[in-house]
């Protein structure tokens, strides 16, 4: 297979890359734009969440290449346990090639723990601490871009960033990259590296809080109104939740014996983020995700921890970023989304409960809204004005 990659996120570089460590021959497609998202619209009903027709859209416009063969073409599906939309993707994604004649194309979730398991476990390590170390330099490229000396010079060192840790991840040279990666991020000219401005944190879907495309330049509107913006991890948070919960799980089920040994994977899931951990400068100002109990504790005031692993975090990343001084948060979401439309309704309890803080609500549906561009204008002055006055 030749294994096609969406740019749903920049921690797609870490999906090319540990396949690439693997033996596979890998395609990093290129962001969605207006036709890959016309295309993905064309093919779908316009009620699903946009995320899934950029999906689509993506590998319809890789499939017009003269040299994609679907018979030997492999597209990387997402997926996930719980209650969203997203488990319906590949099954979808396949009825639509099926209708188009592309019903060759294999859809497939390579980060599977099945299917992970036949690329084998380094794949599985390269891609958790690939995932990780994309998302710590995501994070810390947002929060310094507003106080760049050189303008661009940010953008283009972090692009750099994420070729070399593809090539580390494929090459074993991973680390090495790694400490490259965070002198080069750390020797940017800044006008102010304390950090004046406003902070906002992001909470919201995976897709809609972090792909440009999906949330309509949302950080560099935020940017461009003189803040600063503390983004929120990728899925790879969801999956150190499950190690670290696993144990509780079992005990609920009344399973002592898978309980404690579900404890022992503990220790791991701290290792490998410490590996990455130790390199980056204790100067980042967004704060990184909490563990289990902690999440447990504050999502446990608002709703039962137990329903969903990824609207728990969500509910613990408004507080998080709260504590860690943030002036307001901005919860996004595709329409219709379901853990979304949980988080909007608590939001006035976590409002009240944390000082008033500023908590703005944006639904995005593959539109530019004006509606969405009034509402960030008004956010942002509220911000200023609640800062102003504290």
């Amino acid at each position: 297979y030749t294994y096609y990659i969406p740019s749903f996120m920049d921690h797609a570089y870490a999906l090319t890359g540990a396949l690439q460590a693997s033996g596979c021959k890998t395609v990093l497609l290129p962001p969605t734009d207006d036709e890959s998202w016309n295309l993905g619209l064309r093919h779908s009903y316009g009620k699903e969440c946009h995320p899934f027709i950029s999906f689509t859209g993506d590998i319809l416009k890789a499939a017009k290449q003269p040299d994609f063969i679907p018979e030997k073409s492999c597209y990387y599906g997402p997926s996930y346990f719980g209650p969203c939309l997203l488990p319906q993707y590949c099954l979808a994604l396949h009825l639509i090639l099926e209708r188009v004649g592309l019903g060759a194309i294999t859809v497939m979730n390579i980060a599977d723990p099945t299917n992970m398991k036949e690329l084998g476990a380094p794949y599985m390590m390269r891609l958790a601490l690939g995932i990780y170390t994309i998302d710590r330099f995501f994070k810390w490229k947002t929060e310094i871009e507003p106080y760049e000396k050189n303008p661009g010079e940010v953008k283009a060192v972090y692009q750099q960033i994420l070729l070399d840790l593809e090539n580390g991840l494929a090459s074993g040279s991973f680390i090495k990259m790694i400490k490259k990666s965070v002198q080069a991020l750390a020797e940017v000219q800044l006008i102010d590296r304390n950090g004046s401005r406003p902070k906002i944190g992001i909470v919201g879907d995976v897709y809609t809080r972090i792909n440009s495309h999906s949330n309509n330049n949302l950080y560099q509107k935020l940017q461009e109104g003189g803040l600063e913006v503390w983004p929120s991890s990728s899925l790879i948070d969801v999956s150190f939740l499950g190690v670290e919960q696993l144990h509780a799980e079992h005990l609920r089920q009344g399973h002592s014996m898978r309980s404690a040994a579900a404890k022992l994977l503990i220790p791991g899931g701290k290792l490998a983020r410490w590996l990455v951990d130790r390199y980056f400068p204790d100067s980042i100002r967004t704060p990184q995700e909490r563990q289990y109990h902690a999440v447990a504790k504050v999502s446990g005031k608002y709703a039962d921890f137990w329903i969903d692993k990824a609207l728990s975090l969500n509910l613990n990343r408004i507080e998080e970023l709260h504590q860690a001084g943030a002036d307001g948060v901005v919860h996004v979401m595709c329409h219709n989304c379901m853990l979304g439309n949980i988080t909007a309704s608590l939001a006035p309890s976590m409002r009240r409960d944390m000082g008033d803080i500023p908590i703005g609500n944006l639904v995005y549906e593959g539109l530019k809204s004006t509606h969405n561009t009034n509402r960030i204008e008004a956010f942002i002055h509220q911000v200023k004005s609640c800062r102003k006055n504290r």
